[in-house]
C-alpha cells in the first residue's frame, strides 16, 4: 500500500482528485497553470465555460482507497456545526412559475434551475482534509458515482457525481457519454421510476438532445435504459456511443456538448439562453461545469461537477438542480432538491 510519502500538505493545499476506477485515484499537486495540456493535465471550468483552466501536476500519483485514507488520518479534526442559510420556498415557486409560463408558451420543453444553501466554515488545511476523509471513507466499490475535487488556499470544490460528460479513447476516436435524467428516493422502488411518465419524458429529451449534438460527428449508438444508484437516488441512465467519423477536437466537443439537456434544458440553446438572463447565473461557480483530466495517452474523462460542496475563502455552499418539464409538480421539485442538498451533507457528515 503506497501512501502519499511526500507532498501531503502541497496536496491538500493545492491539489486536485478524481477517481478513475472503483477505490482508485488520480490525486496531483504542484499544479500550474498551462495554456494547452501537456502529457497529464486536469481540467476545470465554470457551468458557462468562460473560465477555463488546464492543470499541469508536476507531481501525480494513481493512489488506493485505503492509502489515501491512511495518509489523511492524522489531520483529521471535529468539523463545527454549521449553521445553514436555506434557500426560499417562494422564490422558487417563483422560478418555476415562470418556467410553467414558458412552457404555454412553447419556448422549452424543459428547463433545469438550481436552489442553494450557504454556511460559513473555515477554509484551513485540517477541514479540507477532514472533508475528504469523509466522503472517502463512504466509497463503496458498487457505487455508480464517482469522487472528484479541486482546491488552493481561496477556493475549492468537492464532490461525488455520478454524470460523465465525456470519455474518449483517443486509439479508436471512440466516444462514451451517457444520459442521465429522472430522480427518486432510494426510500422508494425503482420500478416506480422506471414506470413515471415524468421521469420518463424528461430522460428522453435529455436523449434526444445529446444525439442531435452527437450524429453531427459520428455514429451514435444508444443503449438500453436503465436505472443506478448513488448514496441516496435512483437514477434513470441511458449509455451512448459515439464512433467518430471526424478527428476529435476537445475544444468543439465540450463546446457542443456542454451543457447537456440534463444540466440545462432543452432545445439546448434556448434553455442556456434563459438560465443566463435569469438570476440562475449567479454564483454557481463550477456546479453542474465540466471537470477531468486528459491521460498520458491522449485519452480524456470529463465529469460533471454536480452533487458537491464549494467554497470561496470561508463560505461553504451546497448546489442542487432539477429537471421541469410541463407534467412537473412544484411539491415534488422542491422536496427533490432538498433531498439532494440533504445527501451531500450526509456524503460529507455535515
Amino acid at each position: 500500500m503506497s501512501t502519499i510519502c511526500n507532498g501531503l500538505n502541497d496536496f491538500l493545499n493545492y491539489g486536485v482528485i478524481i477517481q478513475v476506477k472503483p477505490n482508485y485515484f488520480l490525486i496531483g499537486w504542484e499544479l500550474e497553470r498551462v495554456d494547452e495540456p501537456q502529457g497529464l493535465c486536469f481540467f476545470r471550468s465554470d457551468f458557462y465555460l468562460n473560465q477555463q483552466e488546464w492543470l499541469h501536476p508536476k507531481q501525480y500519483q494513481y493512489i488506493s482507497k485505503e492509502a489515501l485514507l491512511t495518509s489523511l488520518a492524522p489531520l483529521q479534526v471535529s468539523l463545527p456545526y454549521l449553521n445553514w442559510t436555506p434557500y426560499s420556498k417562494a422564490l422558487f415557486q417563483q422560478t418555476f412559475t415562470e418556467i410553467q409560463t414558458q412552457f404555454n408558451a412553447s419556448q422549452f420543453e424543459k428547463i433545469v434551475p438550481t436552489i442553494y444553501e450557504k454556511s460559513i466554515l473555515e477554509n484551513m488545511i485540517n477541514h479540507r482534509a477532514t472533508l475528504l476523509f469523509q466522503v472517502l471513507s463512504q466509497i463503496q466499490s458498487s457505487d455508480d458515482d464517482f469522487l472528484y475535487g479541486q482546491w488552493d488556499l481561496n477556493e475549492g470544490i468537492m464532490g461525488k457525481s455520478p454524470e460523465y460528460l465525456f470519455k474518449y479513447n483517443n486509439k479508436t476516436n471512440y466516444l462514451e457519454t451517457m444520459a442521465i435524467a429522472g430522480t427518486s428516493s432510494i426510500n422508494h422502488s425503482p420500478i416506480q421510476l422506471i414506470q413515471s411518465a415524468k421521469d420518463n419524458h424528461e430522460h428522453a429529451l435529455v436523449v434526444q438532445g445529446i444525439q442531435e449534438t452527437l450524429q453531427k460527428w459520428g455514429n451514435v449508438q444508444i443503449k438500453q435504459r436503465q436505472t443506478i444508484q448513488t448514496n441516496a437516488f435512483y437514477h434513470l441512465y441511458t449509455p451512448m456511443t459515439c464512433q467518430l467519423t471526424i478527428p476529435f477536437q476537445f475544444d468543439k466537443i465540450l463546446k457542443i456538448l456542454h451543457p447537456t439537456p440534463a444540466l440545462s434544458g432543452y432545445p439546448q440553446f434556448a434553455s442556456i439562453k434563459w438560465l443566463q438572463s435569469s438570476f440562475q447565473h449567479i454564483h454557481r461557480q463550477q456546479f453542474g461545469a465540466p471537470f477531468g483530466f486528459i491521460d498520458e495517452n491522449n485519452n480524456y474523462q470529463i465529469l460533471i461537477a454536480i452533487r458537491n460542496i464549494q467554497w470561496q475563502l470561508d463560505t461553504i455552499s451546497i448546489w442542487a438542480g432539477c429537471g421541469i418539464v410541463p407534467e412537473s409538480n412544484f411539491e415534488n421539485e422542491w422536496i427533490e432538491l432538498n433531498d439532494k442538498i440533504s445527501a451531500v451533507k450526509a456524503q460529507f457528515k455535515l
